[in-house]
């Protein structure tokens, strides 16, 4: 290589002014250099002080009309202003030694930014932690952002910085390792002048944007345990916000980024519009793994369509199902009830987009799913119901699935508690009768017990699920208790409360339970101690009282009922077909795996279907004698509906799986 050096010994500049090495600093030893004005020529050996740089790796920048040679150098001191010998090749002037400055490079110098990607994209360094490179990028930041952590999950966290990221022309950049290494980074949300990120690596600390010519640092161990600044309902719409943004671009979500999601989504949501409110009143994974929304639409002169579901972050849209009906309310306004059903969810999906169009206008919601097993579904179950009668499928496939996807095993609410009379101390039976508004049925029902239980005491319980009905049921009861001389004891119940969770909580004691409703009779006198006898001798569970004219001729007959006749579809419920039921002193429930039930002829039949092991008859004899005296208490349509087809449901499944030998446990009575 030729040296030109002057008459004085000094080496020439390569153009008008000396050169400038622009330096990156990278550790104590090493440095990252490159010259912006070698016109095409390439630096061979570089020296300071005399001291010759070892060249660790060399990479070239290319783009149209110039070149840019970078070299990530080793073993020489560079400060700014230090003077250094550039020994460079080029085909124009062969071998030339110059004079040269080297210089920190600013942000606001021409190259610097694109020697930054090619640092963080094409160098690898094989040192340790780069501190000098970090505080480098610090220095030449133009301010650090405030910044915070929204949340963090397994494949990234959602970070919130007071700077303006708009537009897709950002990069970021972390040091780590051994170097700098560009960030995986999308913008979800621009609100104002802050911009809230997803960063899927976990192990940054330090973050610097490259955001509209400009390079901003951002703290993310300080930000970690910064609080959100969003609370209330502007909060929340961020997070609703940032649902659908991640919506668009996380694939398999984790458990985590799932629950999170779920816990921002609403269970529900009103759509004005200027003429008509939809309500997006719940969506329900029911236990067929399909999705069930329930809408409601009100004042509406136009249908809405389009509808389309997709679960968080699936990539694809579910296939849907819409049925619904339309009915007149009071003074001509319009409804329409609908009900989308979806299938082909993953088990662990549980937030939903659903969008559709009304009236050329879109809207999007995200929904909660709500539990199946939530007691409200009942009530929910109720005001869809009038849906089946443009479907036969939905009652069996929806409705029912809703309302009876598990047991309720809250205790029951008790509203009010009123005693009559002396408490029974020495009882040999409790009697829960299940009143309703004819207090007349129910009068028959404590005379009849009070007339045959004189030499063998009985506590009565009055269970009562109609507050209207307590004012006048206490007035009664008092009169009643005085003229029979017989305690009493009126529970009542909120109306939320079921018949199957009173029967639940009363199921078990250390006496015989009599389960009856209002209206139903003994017809002997010495009905107890035939049950008594009946309990202790056949060691059964369960005595049922059927409807009379299934009694056998004599006491000795014996007959059997079939399970198929007392669920059959004729019209008449459980109600019309038990009297009264029996259970033994100590029986303890068991509603595992069961359907949830209402009534309380359902609830105790499936227990004895449970004790009886699923047999297909019942037998009949005649210990109990009890009979309906007239018009009784019925109990509610819709859950007699309910009950009927988990019965048939129950047995079914009992009667499959039956492959034991019978053994007695369940005796029906006439």
């Amino acid at each position: 290589m030729s040296d030109r050096r002057d008459s004085k010994g000094e080496l020439p500049a390569f153009g008008p002014e000396a050169p400038t090495l622009f330096v990156i600093p990278h550790s104590p030893s090493t440095a990252f250099v490159w010259c912006s004005r070698l016109d095409g020529a390439a630096i061979s050996e570089l020296r300071i002080g005399g001291i010759a740089a070892a060249v660790l790796e060399r990479k070239k920048l290319v783009r149209p009309g110039h070149s840019l040679e970078v070299l990530f150098i080793e073993g020489v001191n560079l400060r700014d202003g230090t003077e250094c010998e550039l020994h460079v090749t080029s085909k124009a002037r062969g071998f030339v030694s110059l004079q040269g400055v080297s210089r920190l490079a600013r942000w606001d110098d021409p190259d610097t930014s694109r020697v930054l990607r090619l640092i963080a994209s094409r160098f690898a360094g094989k040192s340790g932690l780069p501190l000098i490179l970090e505080r480098y990028l610090a220095f030449i930041s133009a301010w650090q952002a405030p910044s915070r952590v929204l949340a963090i999950f397994p494949e990234g966290c959602i970070v919130e910085i007071d700077a303006v990221c708009s537009g897709d022309d950002i990069r970021a950049y972390s040091v780590a390792g051994h170097g700098l290494h560009p960030v995986a980074m999308r913008p979800l949300l621009q609100r104002g002048d802050r911009t809230v990120l997803w960063l899927t690596d976990l192990t940054v600390r330090h973050l610097y944007l490259e955001v509209s010519g400009a390079l901003i640092r951002v703290n993310l161990e300080d930000a970690r345990h910064a609080p959100p600044t969003t609370p209330g309902a502007e909060g929340r719409r961020l997070e609703h916000g940032l649902v659908e943004a991640l919506h668009g671009i996380v694939a398999h979500p984790s458990r985590e980024l799932g629950t999170w999601a779920a816990g921002v989504c609403r269970p529900n949501a009103t759509i004005p519009y200027e003429d008509a409110v939809v309500e997006i009143l719940r969506a329900v994974r029911l236990p067929s793994q399909e999705l069930a929304v329930f809408i409601s639409v009100a004042g509406a002169p136009y249908d809405p369509e389009q509808f389309q579901l997709e679960a968080f972050a699936a990539g694809r849209a579910l296939n849907v199902d819409v049925i619904a009906r339309d009915r007149d309310r009071e003074g001509g306004e319009y409804q329409q009830q609908i009900i989308l059903t979806a299938s082909g969810l993953s088990p662990e999906a549980r937030c939903h987009k659903l969008s559709w169009v009304y009236a050329g206008r879109e809207s999007v919601v995200w929904l909660r799913e709500t539990a199946c097993g939530d007691p409200r579904n009942a009530s929910l179950a109720r005001d869809f119901r009038p849906v089946g009668s443009v479907s036969r499928e939905i009652f069996p496939t929806v409705l029912h699935p809703l309302a009876t996807a598990q047991p309720n095993e809250a205790a029951p609410r008790l509203a009010q508690v009123v005693e009559f009379g002396p408490p029974t101390a020495s009882a040999r039976a409790d009697v829960f009768i299940f009143a309703g508004p004819d207090l007349e049925a129910l009068h028959r029902t404590i005379l009849g017990l009070s007339l045959t239980s004189r030499e063998s005491p009985i506590a009565i319980h009055i269970c009562v699920f109609d507050r209207g009905v307590m004012d006048r049921l206490v007035v009664a009861a008092e009169e009643w208790s005085k003229i029979y001389r017989v305690p009493l004891t009126i529970v009542g119940y909120s109306e939320r409360t079921s018949e199957a969770q009173v029967v639940r909580k009363a199921f078990r004691g250390a006496v015989p339970r009599i389960f009856c409703r209002a209206g139903v009779v003994p017809r002997r006198g010495d009905w107890l101690s035939l049950v008594l006898t009946a309990l202790g001798n056949e060691r059964t569970t369960f005595l049922f009282a059927a409807e009379a004219g299934m009694e056998p001729q004599n006491a000795k007959a014996a007959t059997v009922l079939p399970l198929g006749g007392l669920l059959s579809g004729d019209g008449r419920d459980l109600s019309d077909r038990l009297a009264a039921v029996v259970v033994a002193p100590d029986t303890k429930p068991d509603f595992a795996g069961m359907p949830g039930f209402y009534t309380l002829e359902a609830a105790l039949l499936a227990q004895a279907l449970r004790a009886g092991e699923g047999e297909a008859i019942l037998p009949l004899a005649s210990a109990v004698d009890f009979v309906h005296s007239g018009p009784q208490q019925r109990p509610d349509e819709l859950y007699a509906e309910l009950d009927a087809l988990s019965l048939q449901i129950l047995c079914k499944s009992f009667f499959a799986a039956r492959r034991r030998p019978r053994h007695r446990g369940v005796r029906m009575t006439g």
